[in-house]
């Protein structure tokens, strides 16, 4: 009952006009979205098919926090972020300093009011802000298939980022 009306509530989410979203294509290496930005959460609910696809058809990846270390674990050390944020509290410290030596940006948040997608969501947003738009698509690795409180979270934190967009 409980994961039926989360499904139609993700459904709600994923038409209305604040959300942009493309969930049908992203397997498509053709239909890669402009300005595709990819966040990875630390949750094993996305394995390595599916997050090499995601990971593929993005043009900006983030990792938040711990999905540093899916990242990691899953594609290796030649998959290298754009940016890895959050407070640093899951993320394996030999893997956050592997990727900074590959050139990604590591940010410390560490406002503890936040979430880790909200976090990453913020360097998605400061991207698009500094390009000038609004127009593009957020794909999250890891944010449903595990608890239920971080889905719900997650549901939060994106329906207010695409609120928070004009």
């Amino acid at each position: 009952m409980v994961r039926s009306v989360l499904r139609r509530v993700a459904r709600r989410l994923m038409t209305t006009a604040a959300v942009r979203h493309d969930l049908h294509g992203f397997h498509d290496a053709a239909a890669t979205a402009p300005r595709a930005s990819l966040i990875v959460l630390n949750s094993r609910a996305c394995g390595a098919d599916l997050l090499r696809a995601l990971w593929d058809a993005s043009d900006f990846r983030v990792c938040a926090d711990g999905g540093a270390n899916r990242v990691h674990d899953l594609l290796g050390l030649d998959a290298v972020p754009d940016a890895i944020v959050g407070d640093f509290d899951s993320a394996r410290p030999e893997v956050v300093d592997a990727y900074a030596s590959r050139g990604c940006r590591v940010e410390r948040v560490r406002d503890q009011d936040a979430t880790d997608l909200e976090k990453a969501l913020g360097v998605v947003g400061a991207r698009w802000d500094a390009a000038g738009t609004d127009d593009g698509a957020v794909r999250v690795a890891g944010a449903f298939g595990t608890r239920f409180d971080h889905e719900m979270a997650a549901i939060q934190a994106l329906y207010g980022f695409g609120a928070a967009r004009p």
